[in-house]
């Protein structure tokens, strides 16, 4: 299932960025080293900077605790350089977000 959402509907190609959200849970992870395998680049979306650790440990490229407002969208605008290619937060998989 992680699969087919991250390539058939969020049409994953080399070199997109894609956030994810639990980046450190059992389904995000999977998606994470999934991504990775893509060559995607990865931002992984964590409630907290432990869990924003665990979330680099397989290979996400930045992680942002989103529980810290200000600084999440910071450090979102830093990782993403500019464009989101894919989105996959729980049930949600969208394409391509431009960040204001």
């Amino acid at each position: 299932m992680a699969l087919a959402g991250l390539v058939i509907i969020g049409h994953a190609l080399a070199d997109e960025t894609a956030v994810l959200s639990a980046a450190a849970g059992a389904t995000g992870s999977t998606v994470l080293l999934l991504a990775k395998a893509h060559t995607c680049r990865v931002i992984g979306l964590c409630p907290d900077a432990d869990k924003a650790a665990r979330a680099q440990d397989p290979g996400a490229d930045a992680a942002a605790e989103c529980r810290a407002k200000p600084a999440f969208c910071a450090a979102i605008k830093a990782a993403a350089t500019g464009k989101i290619e894919i989105s996959v937060s729980g049930r949600t998989i969208g394409k391509t977000m431009v960040l204001v």
